[in-house]
């Protein structure tokens, strides 16, 4: 069975140090730093999406280990939903960044 391809913007690797979950401390969780990543990460695509719209996609998507459900938690807390998994049993997880663009521009 064929499957339809579209063109996506993937980040690569997003990761943390364990020492720097939930830092700083005692902050709001839209100032820790995992979130400022993805929230930097999300609306750069949105701007690119946004400047560029016949040649950039909306789509943004990433693979995530199955059994990191901290991670798969995280990424569906975003908006990105689950999509089948990759030849080597990575989870696919996808946003359109066209639907949730005033949150991240």
């Amino acid at each position: 069975k064929k499957t339809e391809s579209r063109a996506v913007q993937i980040i690569p690797f997003l990761g943390v140090q364990k020492q720097f979950w939930g830092m700083p401390k005692e902050s709001a969780k839209e100032l820790q730093y995992s979130y400022q990543l993805m929230g930097d990460l999300l609306a750069q695509a949105g701007a690119l999406w946004s400047l560029n719209p016949e040649k950039c996609s909306p789509l943004v998507g990433l693979y995530v280990n199955p059994k990191n459900l901290r991670a798969i938690r995280f990424y569906g807390n975003w908006g990105f939903s689950a999509n089948g998994t990759s030849k080597d049993g990575l989870l696919r997880m996808f946003i359109n960044v066209a639907e949730e663009s005033s949150a991240f521009l």
